[in-house]
């Protein structure tokens, strides 16, 4: 019983050291209030859970999600889509089934934890609901996320969008209608066919498509969105920097900008990411300044789809 007790303690602490070691992790807080014995059985909830995920054992998860409402963690009604979660060893469930299941665990998790002495408002590492929410997100899709961005991905349409960065490079500013970086009216300031009056800030823009790249490094969903919305204020940032007096962008000037943004980057698994973003993320947050962010790349890459290469 010792050595099983020894044996618990490792696989706890390997855990939260393999987790630690992730991009975007929890925060040191939270894996401090972690690492006590008396969150072992969140811990090892969350352990089992992902575990059965992985291994596609549907109705197990099932009954780790009933073992959460006996608890009285959070109410949770078992949908039909869900399935009778009857025996073990089933075929791996339908992406639907996958997604609300996961979805249902973490929304349960968080409760579960804010209630928890340890991470709730009584503890002395409380740092607020939503950043409990946040840490408890990055937990579970850390381990859990390959999967679930295997179960949204969009192959097909990353192979498109690479295969269109590469055949439409040679588009630059010039080419897109942004009007506050268009020449002033009857002049051409920089002497050519498709000159502009103002060049994009170059440090932001390069911030820009470093906040788009680190999209992929991120796999809870609220800190993929917090990656695009880094992005947008680096976009708009790049374009105001420079404007002329009594010019602004306008929110006609911003689409062009992602377009061309989304081209020159190396995230060719945008339509991925997107799909998985609005797959996973909250719906509340995508009804707010977050999902019209997102609007906007999904309506570049639509536009890039569409587009002919000359």
């Amino acid at each position: 019983d010792d050595d099983d007790d020894d044996d618990g303690k490792h696989t706890h602490k390997a855990h939260i050291a393999s987790s630690m070691s992730s991009p975007y992790a929890p925060s040191p807080a939270f894996y401090s209030a972690l690492s006590s014995p008396l969150s072992s059985p969140l811990l090892t909830n969350l352990q089992s859970f992902t575990s059965l995920f992985l291994s596609h054992t549907s109705p197990l998860l099932l009954s780790h999600l009933q073992d959460l409402e006996r608890l009285k963690v959070a109410p949770w009604k078992r949908s039909d889509a869900l399935g009778s979660g009857g025996g073990g060893g089933s075929p791996e469930p339908r992406a639907a089934e996958a997604i609300a299941m996961v979805k249902a665990y973490v929304e349960m998790t968080q409760e579960a934890f804010l209630q928890h002495p340890s991470f709730g408002s009584g503890s002395p590492s409380f740092r607020g609901d939503e950043a409990v929410r946040a840490d408890v997100e990055r937990l579970v899709y850390a381990k859990a996320g390959p999967r679930l961005m295997a179960l949204v991905s969009d192959a097909e349409s990353d192979r498109e969008l690479d295969d269109k960065m590469e055949a439409m490079s040679w588009l630059d500013w010039a080419h897109l209608d942004v009007s506050c970086l268009s020449p002033p009216p009857g002049g051409d300031a920089d002497g050519g066919e498709l000159g502009r009056g103002s060049d994009p800030d170059p440090s932001a823009w390069d911030r820009a498509k470093a906040a788009l790249a680190g999209v992929k490094d991120a796999w809870s969903p609220k800190d993929k969105l917090g990656q695009f919305m880094k992005t947008s204020r680096s976009i708009t940032e790049a374009i105001t920097l420079n404007l002329g007096e009594g010019k602004a962008m306008g929110a006609d000037d911003f689409l062009p900008c992602v377009i061309l943004l989304v081209l020159h980057s190396s995230v060719s698994s945008l339509p991925s990411e997107v799909s998985y973003v609005t797959s996973y993320a909250d719906p509340a947050a995508m009804r707010g300044e977050e999902g019209y962010v997102l609007t906007h790349f999904y309506s570049a890459l639509e536009f890039l789809r569409g587009a002919g290469e000359k």
